[in-house]
């Protein structure tokens, strides 16, 4: 009997304040495809927040806490890394559990074989986050206009980044 492709997201979120908790910020997701071959790969798709000009929904979060937000798709990647893919989700949520952690791992409905692993990590990140994937477009100031508008300034958000792994795993 052959085996079917099988891809698992888990969203992840960071909530600013554990003492008195504040609005959860949607940060990204965090992919495992095992396809058919018995090969899998790891995608780690998300938003972090710049130190320098901080999003609202950190404005009151502290210096260790926002080092953290800044860097949590490298760091959780290299965790991932070490981890057993097939008990991904179960280690992450181990080493990622205060602040910063993943919530409710679940099987994408349908996927075809030769379906973008990237595509459908973009597709869960739309869905969990609320936003597109896209880097927004910093505007150039019109000619002779010497204070920008909001509109004009570039997001908060520092970086949208993926980080993946593909390797074959034999049972």
């Amino acid at each position: 009997m052959k085996l079917q492709r099988r891809v698992t997201w888990a969203g992840v979120e960071f909530q600013p304040d554990l003492q008195a908790p504040k609005k959860l910020v949607r940060l990204g997701v965090v992919l495992f495809d095992q396809h058919s071959s018995g090969a899998c790969s790891i995608l780690i798709c998300g938003r972090q927040p710049s130190l320098d000009s901080r999003p609202p929904e950190f404005k009151d979060v502290g210096s260790i806490m926002m080092a953290l937000a800044t860097s949590w798709v490298k760091s959780m990647f290299k965790d991932a890394l070490e981890s057993d893919p097939q008990n991904l989700f179960q280690y992450l949520s181990q080493k990622w559990r205060w602040n910063l952690y993943l919530i409710n791992p679940k099987r994408v409905s349908s996927v075809r074989e030769r379906e973008n692993v990237e595509k459908i990590g973009l597709a869960m990140y739309e869905k969990f986050v609320g936003e597109s994937f896209k880097p927004a477009s910093v505007s150039r100031l019109p000619q002779g206009r010497k204070i920008p508008t909001p509109s004009m300034l570039p997001p908060a958000w520092l970086i949208r980044e993926f980080k993946s792994l593909s390797a074959t795993a034999y049972q």
